[in-house]
């Protein structure tokens, strides 16, 4: 298998191991992907999308090509259910499902 490297001590390697394609950053400072508009991550045909990082916009993450979680200029959408373990804001989430709805609530917003 072939290897292309880059940098003075093969900083950056692109290859395939006999498995899978790899990206291998080893040298210092960040591995950056530039793009001007989106930049997507994509399955090999690019039918389905894994992820989607729009300029001056949103971050799209999809399972199964879903859009999933996406962040908007006010927060962040979430398309689904949502499992959490443990506290959010100081809540204990565990506590909130062993109350009443009105009680769980009325702790929730302070």
């Amino acid at each position: 298998n072939a290897k292309a490297t880059f940098g003075a001590d093969a900083d950056l390697q692109i290859f395939h191991d006999g498995s899978q394609s790899v990206i291998k950053d080893n040298g210092t400072g960040q591995l950056l992907i530039s793009g001007e508009n989106t930049i997507a991550l994509t399955n090999a045909s690019a039918t389905e999308n894994y992820a989607r990082f729009i300029k001056d916009g949103a971050v799209e993450l999809f399972h199964n090509n879903s859009k999933k979680i996406e962040t908007t200029s006010s927060g962040v959408t979430v398309t689904g259910n949502i499992a959490v373990s443990g506290t959010v804001d100081g809540v204990d989430i565990a506590t909130l499902a062993t109350e009443s709805f009105a009680t769980a609530i009325a702790v929730a917003l302070g």
